[in-house]
């Protein structure tokens, strides 16, 4: 497999390798903070089966979802203000239950088994969950204590250390968080300190919402960059309004969603653009983009421009 290698009897490893140890475990290398972190997977398939849920209002959140997602890749949930990315990332964290349809790990209903298998679900909301009267250390000290609870204090305190690596903020460990109008950390570090708080325990999925909203591009690439080298080896799906294409390149699979929660793509990221080239290619000539010869290439802005615009107007 690709970026795989078997070993037999000797390797040279790298900082970031991960070794391979069953189809469950493995450790993961931190060489620059002399660690070896284990890593336990026991969700590696998520499948959901034409999903709806409703507001008790009755209005639909989502409207007949159907995706699926396999152990290391990243997901982007894309769509305008209103279409019901939030209320997805809800469902599969078991927080807005479906009238119909089904969420499935490993085959198995999560609606029926949530008990079990709830632990292995992170949602990462968009509001801060940190307290900031404490430093970054003792955030993600409690942070731990409460998601691992069965880590000894050593445990505990190595996998913390390795997660201020992962975030950039081992020389910031000390610093009080504070207030946002006091400026004492950035805004791209408040961020990363509230991804490292749910990214510290031992979940399969993580489920981001917005994460980048609120931060300047180079902000936003540092932690989107940061949550692709965390999500090795897990589900992650990120819900993202407007992503640069530095940004969309990161991810493995794109999904849009219209106004009500419906699905109107669902495809690896590589087959993206290609599809709005046609749309757009239509749109503007009324012909098949492979009846032009003389097509250029896409606007990149023009798959974002549809996120603004309902896309049954596009079809017409």
């Amino acid at each position: 497999m690709v970026g795989e290698t078997p070993v037999r009897n000797e390797a040279g490893l790298q900082d970031g390798d991960m070794i391979q140890i069953d189809s469950n475990q493995s450790l993961r290398c931190n060489f620059s903070e002399r660690l070896l972190e284990e890593e336990r997977n026991v969700i590696h398939h998520l499948e959901v089966r034409d999903l709806v849920c409703r507001f008790k209002g009755g209005g639909l959140g989502i409207d007949g979802v159907s995706f699926a997602a396999t152990r290391g890749e990243m997901i982007c949930v894309m769509g305008a203000s209103g279409c019901g990315k939030s209320s997805l990332l809800q469902s599969l964290a078991g927080q807005f239950p479906p009238v119909r349809g089904q969420v499935l790990f490993n085959g198995l209903s999560f609606t029926k088994t949530s008990t079990a298998l709830k632990q292995y679900v992170t949602y990462i909301p968009q509001f801060d969950a940190f307290d900031e009267h404490l430093t970054i250390g003792e955030n993600l000290d409690f942070a731990a204590a409460i998601r691992s609870p069965y880590l000894s204090w050593r445990e505990r305190h190595r996998r913390i250390d390795g997660k201020l690596a992962e975030l950039g903020l081992n020389e910031r460990r000390d610093s009080v968080v504070g207030a946002t109008h006091k400026k004492t950390l950035s805004g791209g570090e408040r961020k990363r300190l509230n991804i490292g708080l749910d990214m510290i325990s031992s979940a399969d999925i993580y489920l981001f919402d917005e994460p980048t909203s609120g931060l300047s591009s180079k902000d936003s690439e540092h932690v989107m960059e940061i949550i692709r080298a965390m999500a090795h080896n897990k589900i992650v799906i990120v819900t993202i309004h407007q992503p640069s294409s530095k940004i969309f390149q990161m991810f493995n699979k794109a999904m849009l969603l219209d106004r009500g929660g419906r699905m109107v793509f669902s495809a690896p990221r590589t087959k993206c653009s290609p599809y709005f080239a046609e749309a757009e290619h239509q749109q503007h000539f009324g012909t098949p983009l492979g009846g032009c010869p003389a097509c250029g290439t896409t606007r990149p802005e023009f798959v974002f421009d549809v996120l603004e615009t309902p896309l049954r107007d596009l079809r017409r």
